[in-house]
């Protein structure tokens, strides 16, 4: 059997963007993502902030305190 294509259409799948903002984070933490927009956002009391994201994105205020850790994969 052969069978004819007229035409194809492509889908690129969408990443949708995780927004972060606002937050202060004193426990270790994971961000998991596609893209990740992060604002706002304090680390503290020796805690790690993992961002593992194809695109991150810090915009505004961004801070690690001294024995905090930011970890971007």
């Amino acid at each position: 059997m052969i069978v004819h294509i007229s035409s194809i259409k492509y889908y690129k799948k969408t990443c949708p963007t995780t927004t972060i903002s606002n937050v202060d984070y004193n426990t270790t933490t994971t961000i998991n993502g596609c893209d990740v927009n992060v604002q706002n956002v304090k680390v503290q009391n020796n805690a790690k902030l993992t961002i593992d994201a194809n695109e991150a994105t810090i915009n505004g205020h961004f801070e690690v305190k001294i024995g905090s850790e930011l970890e971007i994969k």
